[in-house]
């Protein structure tokens, strides 16, 4: 029997941690964070088990269900790919017939797991996950001050926020892996047309349960992902919509407006 993958890709700061929180709470479901990034800081970065983040299911990433042994044993993979095809088997084995959801979102990590891979038996779907570019780079802009990194301003960011969903869409498109388009706002804001095009794409029943009864093993994220205020309830933080300089600049801002229009009329 086919594994079932659940692939989240979009671009960061789109509400991939609560659109994984929202499917794990099905139970169907059980949420895996970012593998791409858990094997990356376990083979490039050689970060030890014992100093990785809590797992969002409470315990230490030592002593987490899914991760415990599987991080400290030795034979966990001596590269990305190997370590990747134990981790569905491991998962198979941990939590039979469930749909995994991988939030590692970028293409590349998607091309390099799933797309070239011919050993695996599993059955991807992927839902491009897109937020509205006025909202993202304010988002952008935000989280850049919070860091204390370089922000390259409005225009630029809205034209990296057009091109990296541009090149996702167009690898869809070209590629017969089943997808869905979900917007940030609708899945905020008009959620059950959200989850009719979920469970549409999976073949699942509308079995959603609160976010609180979310069922993720989740060690790179968000950091909202291990905080139970925040799994409560989501809002819509509207703020952006009082900004006018998008407005002021539109005409260098066609391409993301036009990209805008398309993505959110699939």
């Amino acid at each position: 029997m086919k594994q079932k993958i659940v692939y989240i890709m979009g671009v960061g700061h789109s509400g991939s941690t609560f659109l994984q929180m929202l499917l794990s709470a099905h139970e169907q479901m059980v949420g895996l964070g970012e593998i791409s990034l858990l094997i990356k800081n376990m083979h490039e970065n050689n970060i030890s088990p014992s100093k990785m983040p809590d797992c969002s299911c409470g315990a230490k990433a030592v002593d987490c269900e899914m991760w415990g042994d599987f991080l400290a044993s030795s034979e966990n993979g001596n590269d990305d790919i190997q370590t990747f095809e134990k981790i569905i088997n491991r998962f198979k084995v941990k939590f039979p017939n469930k749909i995994l959801v991988d939030s590692s979102k970028n293409l590349q990590s998607f091309k390099k797991y799933y797309k070239e891979i011919s050993s695996l038996d599993v059955e991807v779907s992927v839902i491009l996950l897109v937020r509205d570019f006025r909202s993202w780079v304010i988002s952008r802009e935000k989280n850049n001050k919070r860091k204390h990194r370089k922000d390259y301003g409005l225009v630029y960011n809205a034209h990296k926020w057009y091109y990296r969903n541009r090149r996702k869409l167009k690898f869809l498109h070209k590629n017969n892996f089943p997808y869905t388009v979900i917007s940030y706002e609708d899945l905020v804001l008009q959620k059950e047309k959200s989850l009719k095009k979920i469970t549409e794409l999976l073949n699942i029943t509308n079995q959603f349960t609160d976010l609180k009864n979310a069922e993720m093993h989740d060690i790179y994220g968000n950091r909202m992902k291990n905080d139970p205020s925040k799994s409560k309830q989501f809002f819509y933080d509207n703020k952006w919509m009082k900004n006018n300089k998008t407005v002021f600049l539109s005409p260098f801002l066609m391409l993301p407006y036009s990209l805008n229009r398309k993505l959110y009329n699939l």
